[in-house]
């Protein structure tokens, strides 16, 4: 299956990205993540969220501090395509850390047009946990077919905006790790 991988210094910023990482990240449409606009700069300029950004200093720090690999499960998926992968995040003698994310299987979906790039409309911000791709609906976190075939979302209106967290069994599970 596929890999991708990039290094982070001592003070969590971006030193390497492997051409693989790169192509994933064209693919994707993320044109924003081309070396020359990502290199040199911290990781936590790409995290918004503060819990997701807290999962992932305990993570970080769990590896320099127990000096061991980290490994975790989490999603990247696709307008039509669910992605299950693992996060292994290994430190170097030097502080820093080798990322290593691994594609461990996929599973076609029909299309979900909420998950296109695009031009969201700001009048609705619908939360999707950062690690299981669920978002939440009410207070529950349910996965997104589900959320949309609930609210009959879509159907002429404008598509409401993305907002990034963690859900509290993620959370939990990788505080667990």
């Amino acid at each position: 299956m596929a890999e991708y991988e990039y290094v982070l210094d001592r003070d969590d910023v971006l030193q390497w990205v492997s051409d693989t990482w790169l192509r994933f990240a064209e693919e994707n449409e993320a044109s924003g993540m081309r070396p020359e606009l990502i290199l040199g700069r911290s990781l936590w300029d790409f995290i918004g969220c503060a819990k997701t950004r807290y999962l992932y200093e305990h993570l970080f720090a769990t590896a320099r501090d127990d000096t061991r690999s980290v490994s975790v499960p989490f999603r990247c998926d696709a307008p039509g395509l669910r992605r299950f992968m693992r996060l292994k995040i290994s430190p170097e003698d030097d502080h820093s850390l080798r990322i290593l994310v691994r594609l461990e299987r996929e599973e076609p979906r029909d299309q979900v047009e909420f998950l296109e790039p695009g031009d969201a409309q700001p009048h609705e911000l619908m939360k999707m946990c950062s690690w299981c791709r669920r978002v939440r609906s009410g207070e529950e976190w349910k996965e997104v077919e589900e959320v949309i075939a609930n609210r009959r979302l879509f159907k002429g209106d404008p598509l409401p905006a993305i907002s990034h967290g963690v859900c509290p069994d993620c959370f939990d599970g990788v505080l667990e790790t």
